[in-house]
């Protein structure tokens, strides 16, 4: 009867791993119920998801579509500076070729930090690179989010447009060069 048991408990675990395993929910870049409700937010999820070290450092890439904002980076200096490669994406549903717009946003307050930058891709296939000025987040640590906005560069047939956003990095400093 014990061995039953045993095997009944075995064959459930095993039965509830598969089945998470099978209906596991996408994440993307963004949550934007994280912005919405700050209030909500524990200092935990305040301090930051991931800490962008002194130096360069490697952030990755993903493909969105219209606005994206990132989970919260905390950058261990008070200056940073991003550098990214971009291009249309290959879902991409819109007339034209594509801009890209990026914001630096306090994840506390949402208040922007820096200014918008913005870079056009006006040959399809080829990518086009984003360099932004060092930025001064007033403090080293602070939480930041970092919002992309992809646009069309003339016309439009109302499709929301699609980038893909390769080798984004970022260097983070204490001093101003």
């Amino acid at each position: 009867m014990v061995a039953r048991k045993k095997y009944f408990l075995c064959f459930s675990v095993v039965v509830l791993i598969a089945f998470s395993f099978i209906f596991s929910v996408p994440t993307y870049a963004a949550d934007n119920s994280q912005i919405l409700n700050r209030e909500n937010l524990d200092d935990n999820a305040r301090a930051g998801t991931e800490v962008l070290p002194l130096g360069d450092y490697i952030i990755g890439s993903f493909t969105f579509t219209d606005t994206n904002l990132t989970p919260v980076k905390t950058p261990a200096g008070r200056y940073i500076r991003l550098f990214m490669g971009f291009q249309k994406a290959s879902i991409d549903a819109g007339l034209g070729n594509v801009s890209l717009t990026v914001n630096i946003r306090d994840a506390r307050t949402g208040q922007i930090i820096s200014q918008n930058y913005k870079a056009d891709n006006p040959t399809p296939g080829i990518w086009s690179m984003l360099i932004t000025d060092q930025i001064d987040l007033g403090y080293a640590n602070r939480p930041i989010q970092i919002w992309f906005d992809a646009t069309s560069m003339g016309q439009s047939n109302g499709n929301f447009r699609s980038i893909t956003v390769d080798s984004l990095r970022s260097t983070v400093s204490n001093t101003k060069y």
